[in-house]
């Protein structure tokens, strides 16, 4: 009996491969034509469109970074200043967000310098923001 097994497992595991093998010219095709037929790959958002897309981006990003403390700080400061900003200080906020969130929180709170290829207008303006706002944002009243 379990040389029968073997044997059916045998011709099943042919079967599938040679299923595979007949499947994937299909898949291509498949794959091919629907990228043919796709108009919407082709198409474009008009400019401010893009622009409003990527601020909902970067403010979703400033405000769930994954650490509480950047989460306040980045996102009350991206809520006021996103909705304003151009497509280059766009620019300069999608590079910052791209760093680490200790350098991030390290930077912000005035530990350490700010890297020359990072001391943009738009960090100098986030920065500003956390050191003088940081007196309301203490836990327990005036400290």
């Amino acid at each position: 009996m379990l040389s029968s097994l073997r044997r059916a497992s045998s011709v099943i595991t042919k079967k599938r491969n040679q299923r595979i093998v007949f499947c994937l010219p299909r898949l291509r095709q498949f794959n091919e034509k629907k990228l043919e037929q796709d108009t919407t790959a082709a198409k474009t958002l008009p400019e401010h469109l893009q622009l409003d897309v990527r601020r909902r981006k970067a403010l979703w990003r400033c405000r769930q970074r994954g650490w509480v403390e950047i989460d306040l700080l980045m996102g009350n400061w991206a809520a006021e200043a996103i909705p304003r900003m151009t497509s280059e200080e766009l620019d300069e906020l999608e590079t910052i967000i791209a760093q680490e969130n200790p350098n991030i929180l390290n930077w912000l709170l005035g530990h350490e310098e700010v890297p020359k290829e990072l001391d943009s207008p738009t960090m100098r303006s986030m920065r500003k923001f956390v050191i003088d706002g940081r007196k309301d944002w203490t836990v327990g009243g005036n400290q």
